[in-house]
């Protein structure tokens, strides 16, 4: 069984974050330190308030459900809680199981090395779900439909960033889009955007023999309510960032 220590460490390397000495302390802790290294990894840019709340957002980033029972850990002189060795091995097989699954692209795998982006956004895409309460208000302002597909099959719907959360976009409908999980993904690799003159899908020509060329000037819905729609200055940014 491997220590808290090891665990952490562990994680370092599959994220590629090189280890720290202040990410130890006191022979067996696994400082905060550690946390605000690898956070930005997994789309938790911001650390806080507590290590323990920021372990729950760091999990709930990869798909493992918070359990206070086995997660944290009350301690006399610590009555915030601490960050137990569970916490850290579930974390770890999550982005072992992520690690080994190639991610569905344009109708096929594409393997850690391959795509226009760093390895680790590949991976991070796989893992992420979006944030609860952000998905929870994208599914709300979008009736429960994809804004590209109109899918409504809701365990693959996913809250998408315009702008990625680890660059400092705000969790907030302005900066978000209700997605089908593979058009989030090539909206975050950036072989899709937005044409915000008519709101009209544009599509990566390395998509041209693909299902999803089809799929091009198809109109993108947007929410009934304009406080829930999305900012098009960040669309924008998007579109040219993809060189769309």
């Amino acid at each position: 069984m491997l220590r808290k220590q090891e665990l952490a460490k562990s994680v370092g390397d599959l994220l590629g974050v090189r280890e720290r000495e202040e990410w130890f302390s006191g022979g067996s802790k696994v400082t905060a330190d550690f946390q605000r290294d690898i956070g930005p990894k997994v789309g938790v840019a911001k650390y806080g308030p507590t290590k323990v709340q920021h372990m729950r957002a760091i999990l709930e980033s990869v798909g493992v459900p918070w359990r206070a029972d086995r997660h944290s850990s009350e301690e006399t002189e610590n009555p915030g809680g601490n960050v137990t060795r569970e916490a850290y091995e579930d974390l770890l097989e999550a982005l072992k199981a992520a690690d080994s699954e190639p991610a569905v692209v344009a109708g096929g795998m594409m393997s850690s090395g391959d795509g226009p982006r760093d390895v680790f956004v590949q991976r991070a895409i796989r893992l992420r779900r979006g944030q609860a309460q952000f998905r929870a208000q994208l599914m709300k302002a979008y009736d429960g439909a994809c804004a590209v597909t109109g899918s409504t099959a809701h365990a693959v719907l996913e809250a998408a960033h315009i702008v990625p959360f680890a660059e400092g976009g705000p969790t907030d409908p302005s900066n978000g889009l209700l997605l089908r999980s593979d058009i989030h993904t090539l909206f975050d690799l950036r072989l899709i955007s937005i044409d915000t003159r008519d709101w009209s899908l544009l599509v990566h020509a390395s998509l041209t023999r693909t299902e999803y060329w089809a799929m091009r000037g198809a109109a993108v819905a947007r929410p009934r309510r304009n406080q829930a729609a999305p900012d098009e200055r960040l669309v924008d940014a998007h579109r040219k960032r993809s060189g769309l």
